[in-house]
């Protein structure tokens, strides 16, 4: 986890993504916290970490609204956000497939989804 202050840019990102909503963070320095910070605005359940690569830090979010899909995004002072995989994210299932074909899929969903819920509980976004 970084320590110091958090980096305005990273705020602006997050502030930006969510203008349409109304969600914003304050556009002040402030501590970076120990571990998750939520809120909950507008119909959002937004629980965010902050942390680092190297000398860049990063802010990273799982999103999640009644109305629409999760959004697991990472914030970077240097690129674009990154989006990451979501708990929600549809499967698809392509025509012609067979029975087994298609049980196949269910399952190796479900094994990700179980992967993935493990890894969000584990940093505390979910």
């Amino acid at each position: 986890m970084a320590s110091g202050s958090t980096d305005l840019r990273l705020i602006r990102q997050f502030n930006e993504y969510f203008q349409d909503w109304q969600v914003t963070l304050p556009e002040a320095e402030m501590e970076i916290p120990e571990g998750p910070v939520r809120i909950s605005h507008s119909g959002w359940w937004i629980t965010m970490i902050f942390g680092g690569d190297d000398v860049l830090p990063w802010l990273e979010i799982y999103a999640q609204h009644r109305m629409t899909n999760d959004r697991h995004i990472r914030f970077h002072i240097d690129r674009e956000l990154e989006i990451l995989p979501a708990l929600d994210e549809p499967v698809f299932i392509p025509e012609g497939v067979t029975a087994e074909e298609e049980k196949g899929i269910h399952e190796e969903a479900k094994k990700r989804h179980r992967e993935l819920f493990a890894e969000l509980d584990k940093t505390g976004l979910v």
